[in-house]
C-alpha cells in the first residue's frame, strides 16, 4: 500500500513539474510595463467582477467599458477555457483528486464551472465586448469560434452576434461563421428544452434559433452588404414566427438590396405594430447606410408621443444616421 502511494505522489510530482514547465514554454515573455491598473485596481481584477449583463446589478460592466482597450484582453482570457492547457489533462484530473487540500488551493482547479453559470459569465463578457465596439478587435477570433459553437446558450450567441456587429469593418472574418449560422441549428437549446417539456414543445428552442439567424442576417448585413450568398437563406426568415427575425431579415434584405421590394416591405414592416420597434431598431444598428429612411422615421418620430417608448426607438435610430438628414427631414 506504502508502495502505491509512493509511486502515485511520484508520478503526481512528474506531471505537476512536467506541466508548469511546458506552461512556461508555451505563455509569452511579458512586457516590462506594469500591470493595467483602473482607479487604484488591476485592471484584471475589475473583469474578475464582471458576472451578469445587467448593470444595475453589476455595476463594474461600466467601470471596464471605461477602461476600453487594457480590459480586452483580460475580457477574451475569461471567455476561452480558463484552466491552463495542462489542468485540461484527465491525468491530472484525477491525480489533482488525490492532493492534500492544502496544496489544492495552490494549484490550478481541474473541474469546469458550472455550465448555466459559465453561460451567465459568458453573456456578461459578451455583452461588455459589444459596447466597446472597434475596441474589441483583438477579440474577434473568440467571438468567431463563440458563434460556431452549436452547443452554446442561445442568448450566448446572439451577443457575441452583436459584438460582431458593433466592432464593425475589422470583424469581416465572421463572415463564414455567421454564413454557416444561417443554416445550422441550436442544438443544445433544442436537447434541453425537449427533455424538459417533450417532444411537443419546440417553441422555446426555435425561437432561440431564429433569433439567432435573424441576429446573424443583420450582421452579415452590416459586414459585408455585398454578400449574394447570405441574401436566399436570409429571404427564408421573411415568414418566421419570431418577429425580431423578420424584422431584421427585411432591414437585412434591403441594405445588401436597396430596391423597391425590399424598400415597401421595410416600410411595411415599420407600419406593423409586431415589427415596428424591431425594425427600427435594426436600422439604427446600420446606422448611417440607412439614412435613406430617415426621412420617413423622423415623420413617424414626430408623429409619436415623447412619453411613448417607440418615441425613443425612433431618436436613437435617428441620431445613429446621418444627422443633417434627421433633421432636414423635420423641417420639412
Amino acid at each position: 500500500m506504502k508502495r502505491k502511494l509512493r509511486i502515485r505522489v511520484v508520478i503526481m510530482s512528474i506531471v505537476l513539474l512536467g506541466g508548469a514547465a511546458l506552461l512556461l514554454l508555451r505563455t509569452p515573455t511579458r512586457s516590462a510595463g506594469p500591470e493595467p491598473v483602473y482607479k487604484g485596481r488591476p485592471v484584471r481584477d475589475w473583469v474578475s467582477e464582471i458576472w451578469v449583463a445587467d448593470e444595475a446589478r453589476n455595476p463594474q460592466i461600466k467601470e471596464v467599458v471605461a477602461i476600453g482597450a487594457p480590459a480586452v484582453p483580460y475580457l477574451i482570457k475569461r471567455l476561452e477555457d480558463p484552466r491552463p492547457f495542462y489542468a485540461r489533462n484527465p491525468v491530472y484530473a484525477k491525480l489533482w483528486q488525490f492532493t492534500p487540500f492544502w496544496l489544492q488551493k495552490h494549484l490550478p482547479d481541474p473541474r469546469q464551472p458550472n455550465a448555466d453559470a459559465r453561460d451567465m459569465d459568458q453573456a456578461a463578457l459578451l455583452a461588455v465586448l459589444s459596447r466597446m465596439g472597434p475596441l474589441a478587435e483583438p477579440a474577434v477570433p473568440t467571438l468567431i469560434r463563440i458563434v460556431g459553437d452549436k452547443n452554446a446558450q442561445g442568448p450566448t450567441r446572439v451577443i457575441a452576434m452583436e459584438a460582431l456587429r458593433h466592432i464593425g469593418p475589422p470583424a469581416r472574418g465572421a463572415v463564414p461563421a455567421l454564413l454557416a449560422r444561417l443554416g445550422d441549428s441550436h442544438l443544445r437549446e433544442r436537447r434541453r428544452n425537449l427533455e424538459f417539456y417533450g417532444p411537443k414543445h419546440f417553441f422555446p428552442a426555435d425561437n432561440w434559433d431564429l433569433l439567432q439567424r435573424g441576429h446573424a442576417a443583420l450582421a452579415l448585413a452590416c459586414l459585408d452588404p455585398s454578400n449574394t450568398r447570405a441574401m436566399q437563406p436570409i429571404r427564408l426568415l421573411l415568414e418566421a414566427t419570431n418577429t425580431t427575425a423578420r424584422a431584421y431579415s427585411a432591414v437585412a434584405l434591403w441594405r445588401m438590396e436597396a430596391g423597391p421590394e425590399n424598400q415597401r416591405r421595410v416600410e411595411a414592416a415599420l407600419q406593423d405594430p409586431a415589427l415596428r420597434h424591431m425594425t427600427v431598431s435594426a436600422l439604427g444598428q446600420i446606422g448611417k447606410p440607412a439614412a435613406g429612411l430617415a426621412p420617413l422615421l423622423a415623420k413617424m418620430r414626430d408623429e409619436t408621443n415623447p412619453t411613448n417608448m417607440f418615441w425613443g426607438y425612433l431618436d436613437h435610430a435617428l441620431k445613429s444616421m446621418d444627422s443633417t438628414s434627421a433633421d432636414r427631414a423635420t423641417s420639412k
